[in-house]
């Protein structure tokens, strides 16, 4: 797969239940199109993703430091068109558990502002579907996320801006008369901005 640009979104959205466990939801995507060459001709290919992620999340805190933990089940789906001079269309949809760690360190903080930062590291591990262009199998996926930042937090408003990388790696296809799938694998690297509420 070649570089090139595209823009990611991401919802989180989190419930604290009481006595420092909580349920959350987030869900990302991003795509991406471009033109290859093709003889005379161009033809286009396209790059999208969907990651899905209901969990549990437990609050350890000692002021001034929280370590929100989460784990749940975890849903990826990398569609690939490189064009048909190309391979054509490939579809990996992985299955698995994730389970990730936020230390957050809150260095300034008054009645109605607070000011922290934050590091994120996020590792999930399962089984994945490929629908290939001439073979279908399955394989094993795997997939890494980490973010550093800084929040920032007024009244019930919270801004986060930082770095983030992430990366999904499907394993090779089993041989099919002679011919298996390649293994792949997916990356994302940029800088992030958030909005959020917090009650």
């Amino acid at each position: 797969m070649p570089d090139t640009d595209t823009n990611l979104g991401r919802l989180t959205v989190e419930h604290v239940i009481g006595d420092g466990v909580g349920v959350g939801f987030r869900g990302s995507a991003y795509g991406s199109r471009w033109g290859v060459a093709e003889g005379s001709s161009t033809s286009t290919t396209s790059l999208a993703h969907l990651s899905l992620y209901p969990h549990l999340m437990f609050l350890g805190s000692a002021d001034p430091v929280r370590i929100p933990i989460r784990l749940g089940p975890e849903f990826r789906r990398h569609d690939v068109n490189l064009g048909t001079g190309a391979g054509g269309e490939s579809k990996y949809r992985g299955y698995g558990v994730a389970a990730e760690i936020e230390p957050e360190w809150t260095f300034a903080r008054n009645d109605n502002f607070a000011a922290s930062v934050f590091g994120r590291l996020h590792v999930g591990a399962g089984l994945a579907a490929i629908d290939g262009f001439m073979q279908d199998d399955t394989t094993h996926a795997t997939n890494f996320e980490g973010e550093v930042g800084i929040r920032l937090q007024a009244s019930v408003v919270s801004i986060s801006f930082g770095v983030l990388g992430q990366e999904t790696r499907y394993g090779a296809s089993g041989e099919d008369n002679g011919a298996r799938i390649a293994a792949a694998d997916f990356n994302f690297r940029g800088v992030f901005f958030s909005l959020g509420a917090v009650w």
